[in-house]
């Protein structure tokens, strides 16, 4: 419950009474002293063990549609680009959406 309590401070923005009052609501008694206390102990934790999981600088795709014309037909086919290369990559094994124009 300590990681559940510390963890609603810090996304939610909460004060340590708030933190309190929702441990009680769960029939955990802690004193709002006892949250500040996990907190600064156990934060540094949760950054380390967050460390890892962010994206790297250019470590982004984003996906988008091109359209295309074949014999007279237009289409769209996704297509991801990525933030570092800035090269456009057609996606494999998506069906293209024809419709006559």
């Amino acid at each position: 419950m300590i990681t559940v309590a510390v963890r609603w401070y810090l996304r939610y923005a909460l004060s340590y009474r708030d933190v309190e009052e929702l441990l009680a609501e769960r029939g955990i008694e802690a004193d709002h002293v006892t949250v500040y206390r996990w907190v600064q102990r156990f934060t540094p934790l949760f950054v380390d063990a967050a460390r890892p999981l962010r994206h790297a600088a250019g470590d982004r795709w984003f996906v988008d549609e091109t359209w295309e014309n074949v014999v007279g037909v237009t289409g769209f086919e996704p297509a991801a680009s990525s933030s570092r290369t800035k090269r456009a990559t057609k996606l494999r094994h998506t069906p293209v959406v024809l419709s006559r124009v």
